[in-house]
């Protein structure tokens, strides 16, 4: 689906955009939606080397995956992976959405805090790393 851009729920700084993007499948889920968002005319996006995918700028293309996928672009995109409510796949979830960060924004460290709440009772997260450093990753 091609379409312009109306409004956005969050924009995040066109300096943090990037080119490649890699994305990974919600637990317990079946699909997510991706939104991908052009920074200028004349992008051209592929999706694991797939069929060219011309956007100008303000426009966006969105599509369902199902599996971890690469998607690429010759110039900065934006792209925004939508989890959807409980109805779609009889999951217990919310429907949310998060900024994926580009490749190049990949960083080494992190430290990040979930709250404690009686009203949740699993938490998820999603990892990407190169595979050479699998074994140096911890969670303390």
């Amino acid at each position: 689906m091609l379409s312009s851009l109306v409004g956005s729920e969050m924009c995040i700084r066109d300096r943090a955009w990037g080119k490649d993007y890699l994305t990974s499948p919600l637990k317990n889920r079946n699909g997510d939606e991706f939104r991908i968002l052009a920074k200028d005319n004349g992008t051209v996006v592929t999706i694991n080397g797939g069929a060219p995918i011309n956007l100008n700028a303000g426009q966006y293309y969105e599509t369902y995956l199902t599996t971890a996928s690469y998607i690429n672009a010759n110039k900065p995109i934006c792209v925004a992976q939508y989890s959807r409510g409980a109805a779609c796949d009889n999951t217990t979830s919310d429907p949310f959405m998060i900024i994926l960060s580009p490749i190049e924004q990949f960083i080494n460290h992190i430290v990040f805090d979930a709250f404690n709440t009686a009203q949740i009772l699993q938490y998820y997260v999603n990892v990407i790393t190169k595979t050479s450093c699998t074994n140096v990753l911890t969670f303390g």
